[in-house]
C-alpha cells in the first residue's frame, strides 16, 4: 500500500540534475532567436552556429524557439558563437522535467459520496448548489463567496500550462463530469504536436478545476473563478515528463493567443534562460504569471516561480500554517491553500486536501473520472491564478497592479516569516474589494447563485437528454388545453396547425437564444430580442402577444434557466422568483389562448 501511495505522483516538477549530466551533454541546445530577426538573419545565424536546427513545435515556429542538435565537438564552438550573436534572446541546454513519484504523496482517491456536510452560510443565494462544496474549506479560507458578488472572472482567459485538461470529450478521451459548463478556448499539445491537449495524466485537470470547474450545476464541487475561460496547454506527458523548450513555447503561445493569466503548477530547482526569456515576453504583453514555489520542504523557491515576472506561491493547510512540504524563500509573494493531507502513515487526513474533479489513471492509483483530494504548491498556485482572473475581470489589466492588489489584500500571518508566507494568505474577498475601489466600479453585482425553478431530472429529460422539467410539461399541457377548449370539431385541424406553428416558432427562438448567449445570464436578453423580432413579423396584435408570451414562458422553463431569488436584481430589475414564474406561466397560457382566437377569427 505504501508503494502504491508513493507512486501517486508529486505536486512539484523537478528537472533532472546531476544524474543526467551525461545526457545533458548530448541534449540539444534550445535557442530563442530574437523576434525581430528576419529569415535571412536566422539563416546566417544557423550557418554561424552550425548543427541541425529544428523549430521546437510546428505552431510555435513564429516564436523562433529552436532545437539545435550538435555533436560534442561542435557544442563548445556553438556556445561561444551564441554568446556573441546579437539576434539571440536566450539559449540553454534542453532540460527534461519529470514529475517525481517519490517526493511527496499527492493524490488520494475520494469517494463520490460527500464526506462532509455543506457549510452553513448567512446568505443561501451566495452559496453554490454543488453537493460537495461544503468540503472546499479552501474556498471558505480565501473568502470566495463575498468575492463572487463582485467578480467571477468572466471575460478572462487563464492558460493552464501542465499535463493538459480533460475538460471536453475528444478523440483522446472523455471529458470529466464536472466541466460541462466550463468555458474553454483553443489550446495545444506541445508533447504530441497536435491541437488536442487532452490530459492523460490527471494533474492539469485538477489544477484547472480549482480555477474554473463548473459551478452551481448540482454536481461535484466549485471553481474559484468559474466565469473564466481555460486555455489548456499540454507540456507534460502521461508519464509526467516534458521539456523546457515546450514550456517556453507554451508561455509564448499563451501570450500570443490572448491569455490574461498563466498558471504553472510546475517548477525546477535549476534556472532556465529560455523559460525566463519566455516569461519576460509574456509579462511585457500584459500577462499575469503565477507559479508554484515548489515542494522541497525547505528554503529555496523553484523556477520559474523565482523569476521576478512570476507570482511565487507557497502552500498552507486548513490551519493556515505553512505545509511541511512547501518550499519557501524571499521570492514568495503570498501563500494560498494547497492542502495538508499528511504523510504515509495512518494519520493521513484526506479532508485537508484540495478537492477537485479529474481523471486519475489507474496506473497511478486512481479510478478514472472522480473527485480527488490533492496537496502541494501545485494546488496553491491555481488559487492565486483564479484570484488574478477575478481582479482582471474587474478591469485591472496591468500585471504589476494585479500583483499589488493580491499582495496588499493578503491576510498577514501573526508572527509569520515573510519568506514562508510572503505578504500573507490569499484573500479574494479583500482583493476584489480593493480592485472595485481602484476602478470605481460598483462593489456589488447581481447574486451569482439563484433559486432553481426547474431541474433536468424528469423522466422525459432522462429519456431525451433535453432539459425538460415537470413545470415545463405542466405549462405546455395547460397551454395546449387552453388552445383547444371550445374549439368546434370542424375547426380543430386549423387550430392545431396554428398551435403547432407557434410551438415550432417558439422552439426555434429558444434554440437560437441558447446558441447566441455566451453565458446563461444572457439567455433572457437573447430571448427578448428574438421575441421582439418575431413580434414584428406577426400579422396582428394577438399573434404578437402569443409570440411574446409563449417565447418568454418557454425560454425560462425549457432551457432550465435559473430565475433570481427575491430581492436580487437582473439588468437592474428587482425580481421575485415565485411571482415571476406565476406571471410567465399565465402569459404562456394566454399566448396559447390567443392562438385559438387567431384560428377562430381567421375562419370568421
Amino acid at each position: 500500500m505504501k508503494a502504491l501511495i508513493r507512486n501517486i505522483f508529486a505536486a512539484t516538477v523537478i528537472v533532472a540534475g546531476a544524474a543526467n549530466l551525461a545526457v545533458a551533454q548530448t541534449s540539444p541546445l534550445i535557442v530563442d532567436v530574437a523576434d525581430k530577426a528576419s529569415k535571412a538573419e536566422i539563416a546566417q545565424l544557423q550557418t554561424k552556429i552550425g548543427g541541425r536546427w529544428r523549430p521546437n513545435s510546428v505552431v510555435a515556429s513564429s516564436n523562433h524557439v529552436y532545437q539545435v542538435f550538435l555533436s560534442a565537438a561542435e557544442r563548445a564552438k556553438a556556445i561561444a558563437a551564441l554568446k556573441t550573436s546579437s539576434n539571440i534572446d536566450a539559449y540553454d541546454t534542453e532540460h527534461t522535467y519529470q514529475l517525481d513519484p517519490d517526493f511527496l504523496p499527492l493524490g488520494i482517491r475520494q469517494t463520490d459520496k460527500a464526506t462532509a456536510k455543506p457549510a452553513t452560510h448567512k446568505s443561501l443565494s451566495a452559496t453554490p448548489n454543488d453537493p460537495r462544496y461544503g468540503e472546499q474549506w479552501n474556498f471558505q479560507m480565501v473568502g470566495a463567496e463575498a468575492a463572487w458578488k463582485r467578480s467571477r472572472g468572466t471575460g478572462v482567459v487563464v492558460a493552464v500550462i501542465d499535463t493538459g485538461v480533460s475538460g471536453t470529450t475528444t478523440g483522446k478521451g472523455q471529458a470529466c463530469r464536472d466541466f460541462g459548463s466550463t468555458s474553454f478556448t483553443a489550446g495545444y499539445d506541445f508533447v504530441n504536436n497536435d491541437a488536442d491537449p487532452y490530459d492523460d495524466h490527471g494533474h492539469g485537470t485538477h489544477v484547472a478545476g480549482t480555477i474554473a470547474e463548473a459551478t452551481n450545476n448540482s454536481e461535484g464541487v466549485a471553481g474559484l473563478a468559474y466565469g473564466a475561460t481555460i486555455m489548456p496547454l499540454k507540456v507534460l506527458s502521461a508519464a509526467g515528463s516534458g521539456t523546457s523548450a515546450d514550456i517556453a513555447d507554451a508561455i509564448r503561445w499563451a501570450a500570443d493567443k490572448g491569455a490574461n493569466v498563466i498558471n504553472m503548477s510546475l517548477g525546477s530547482p535549476f534556472p532556465d534562460a529560455v523559460i525566463r526569456s519566455a516569461c519576460t515576453y509574456a509579462s511585457k504583453k500584459g500577462v499575469v504569471i503565477v507559479a508554484a514555489a515548489g515542494n522541497s520542504g525547505k528554503q529555496g523557491v523553484g523556477y520559474p516561480a523565482a523569476y521576478s515576472e512570476c507570482i511565487a506561491v507557497s502552500s498552507v493547510g486548513p490551519s493556515g500554517k505553512l505545509a511541511g512540504y512547501s518550499s519557501w524563500g524571499k521570492q514568495v509573494a503570498l501563500a494560498a491553500p494547497g492542502g495538508d493531507i499528511g504523510g504515509y502513515a495512518g494519520d493521513r487526513n484526506e479532508a485537508a486536501g484540495i478537492l477537485q474533479n479529474t481523471n486519475l489513471p489507474v496506473e497511478v492509483g486512481g479510478q478514472g473520472d472522480g473527485y480527488y483530494a490533492f496537496q502541494g504548491t501545485s494546488m496553491a498556485s491555481p488559487h492565486v491564478a483564479a484570484a488574478a482572473a477575478l481582479v482582471v475581470s474587474q478591469g485591472i489589466k496591468d500585471p504589476a497592479q494585479v500583483r499589488k492588489a493580491l499582495i496588499e489584500s493578503a491576510v498577514k500571518v501573526s508572527g509569520g516569516d515573510v519568506k514562508k508566507y510572503g505578504a500573507g494568505i490569499l484573500n479574494v474577498d479583500k482583493a476584489t474589494a480593493l480592485a472595485a475601489k481602484w476602478t470605481g466600479r460598483s462593489d456589488e453585482i447581481p447574486e451569482p447563485f439563484t433559486t432553481m425553478v426547474s431541474s433536468n431530472k424528469s423522466p422525459i429529460a432522462k429519456l431525451t437528454g433535453l432539459p425538460i422539467s415537470l413545470p415545463s410539461i405542466v405549462i405546455a399541457v395547460v397551454g395546449l388545453l387552453a388552445a383547444l377548449i371550445r374549439i368546434k370539431r370542424p375547426f380543430l385541424r386549423r387550430a392545431w396547425v396554428n398551435f403547432a406553428f407557434s410551438v415550432i416558432g417558439t422552439s426555434f427562438i429558444v434554440t437560437l437564444a441558447i446558441a447566441l448567449a455566451p453565458v446563461p445570464e444572457l439567455v433572457p436578453v437573447a430571448v427578448t430580442m428574438l421575441a421582439a423580432l418575431r413580434m414584428l413579423m406577426a400579422r396582428n396584435t394577438a399573434g404578437a402577444l402569443a409570440a411574446v408570451g409563449v417565447t418568454i414562458g418557454a425560454a425560462l422553463t425549457l432551457v432550465n434557466f435559473q430565475v433570481p431569488t427575491a430581492g436580487s436584481s437582473v439588468l437592474g430589475v428587482t425580481c421575485d422568483a415565485e411571482r415571476m414564474m406565476g406571471i410567465l406561466s399565465i402569459m404562456s397560457i394566454l399566448g396559447a389562448g390567443r392562438t385559438y382566437l387567431m384560428a377562430t377569427q381567421s375562419r370568421d
